[in-house]
């Protein structure tokens, strides 16, 4: 099951890097263009690896229903304490889409100036002119 697994994953990251790349290599695409890769590859790992642990657990004969019920109410419960990560993430998808900041523009964030380093769902990496860096 492990290998059956471990192949899927391959492959998969395979086709995403190859869907990614059109004629220009990751490292040299536009930053807008690396986040999305790796957003992709991200939730195609995370399923991978939720197919994954489901497959074992079931396997062992562990109720895998009962859990994934429990794991339900469980994620309402948390979804309702953290409506201010999923803003986040929305406004993060908002700045990635619209490209209202790129990396390596300057800006101003909350009385810090510097260059974009990173830029992420949640955060962004700015360098301030000192070198310091802030989340």
């Amino acid at each position: 099951i492990t290998l059956i697994f471990w192949i899927i994953n391959r492959i998969g990251k395979h086709i995403i890097r190859n869907s990614f790349q059109h004629h220009d290599p990751i490292e040299k695409q536009s930053a807008r263009s690396q986040t999305v890769y790796a957003v992709v590859k991200n939730i195609f790992k995370y399923s991978v690896l939720f197919f994954y642990v489901y497959t074992i657990l079931s396997n062992l004969g562990v109720p895998v229903g009962t859990l994934l019920a429990g794991a339900g109410i469980l994620s309402v419960a948390i979804g309702l304490g953290t409506q201010g990560i999923v803003s986040d993430v929305i406004n993060g998808l908002t700045i990635l889409i619209e490209g209202q900041l790129r990396v390596g523009d300057s800006v101003t964030i909350q009385s810090i100036d510097g260059t974009v380093v990173s830029i992420g769902l949640r955060t962004i990496e700015l360098q301030a002119l000192d070198g310091t860096l802030h989340y």
